[in-house]
């Protein structure tokens, strides 16, 4: 009496029951599964930023609607036709050239000429000045504008990998346009109305400076990698996410999780290119105009803000479904009315 099957001789031994939910194996698995997911939400606003490097750069026809809208911001023009114009008022130099005219001229005459040289000078700068406004602002322009970015639409991988060739360059820590074709421009055009002694303007080096900052040197290597990585990195995201939830105990929460985390992941990002943003605007020298280099960045990481926004959508949405799939009360009351809205609309 009491005897077990175990006591029976010759029979076969029991089997083992279930492991405990605590045994190391389960705890591994559970930690691999946080392990992947974490990697995963960390990697994915590098994916945002990788897949702008891989399209936008290398997309012409991408690129030059990008560019297109800087030919008519006014920040951009207002900005140009102030450099333009003082490259041709410097080059002219009439303070200089009425002084010396005024040597030859008989002491009172001469003094009278002198003294008026300031006035003829400022009227001739703001008529150049009126003439650089009326190129930088006119259609034609903004073709010149598109055509040559269309020409040239490697100038955004000049600025990030640093090489001087091409409308757009680096120089040190500067961003840079190469204005020598408008200058040219615009004295034919002073030349055209009739100021003659623009033609005596030589060709110069006139370089704007988009932006400038220190961090410029730090972006052109992150870009190396970026573009190293390219499209893969988000589906190596998706791929690691995925694991990670197909790993995990309870795959629901997980799900959730890791959806909100991405979310999590893009707000960082978004916070990143405000207080960069912020960085780049304050650090200017006062050489630069401010809000043409805040048209400049703005425009540059627009379709980094669409791509980030996307995804924090979808992602808010997988999470949003994770949950509504849950047990709790809450999601439980959604549910029932969904099939009830939809059986009234059936």
């Amino acid at each position: 009496m009491g005897s077990t099957v175990a006591d029976v001789p010759g029979a076969p031994a029991p089997a083992p029951g279930p492991r405990p939910a605590g045994t190391p194996r389960h705890r591994l698995r559970s930690a691999l599964a946080a392990l992947l997911v974490v990697v995963g939400c960390v990697l994915a606003p590098l994916s945002v930023l990788a897949v702008w490097v891989s399209s936008e750069v290398g997309n012409t026809d991408r690129y030059v609607a990008t560019v297109a809208p800087l030919a008519s911001d006014p920040a951009i023009q207002d900005a140009m036709a102030d450099r333009i114009a003082s490259t041709v008022s410097q080059q002219l130099n009439l303070p200089e050239q009425i002084t010396d005219a005024a040597q030859g001229l008989p002491p009172k005459l001469g003094n009278l000429v002198d003294a008026l040289a300031q006035p003829i000078s400022g009227g001739v700068e703001g008529f150049v000045h009126k003439e650089a406004t009326k190129v930088v602002t006119s259609d034609a322009f903004e073709t010149v504008w598109t055509d040559a970015n269309r020409a040239a639409h490697t100038a955004v991988v000049t600025f990030l990998t640093g090489d001087d060739k091409g409308a757009v360059q680096t120089k040190g820590a500067d961003v840079v346009l190469d204005l020598g074709p408008l200058v040219d421009r615009v004295k034919q055009t002073l030349v055209d109305d009739g100021f003659t002694l623009a033609a005596k303007v030589p060709a110069v080096d006139t370089h704007f400076v988009l932006f400038s900052s220190t961090a410029v040197p730090k972006v052109q290597k992150g870009f190396h990698l970026l573009r190293t990585v390219g499209v893969w990195l988000p589906v190596l995201v998706l791929v690691l996410l995925a694991l990670g939830v197909a790993l995990a105990r309870r795959r629901r929460r997980c799900l959730v999780a890791s959806a909100l985390g991405v979310c999590a992941a893009m707000l960082v990002l978004a916070v990143g290119l405000v207080i960069g943003r912020h960085i780049l605007l304050g650090g200017l020298p006062d050489s630069v105009s401010t809000p043409a280099a805040a048209a400049v960045f703005d425009t540059v990481v627009h379709f980094v803000r669409v791509w980030l926004w996307t995804g924090f959508g979808l992602f808010a949405l997988v999470a949003l479904g994770g949950w509504a799939a849950g047990p709790s009360r809450p999601a439980t009351v959604l549910r029932g009315r969904l099939r009830s809205a939809l059986g009234r609309a059936g």
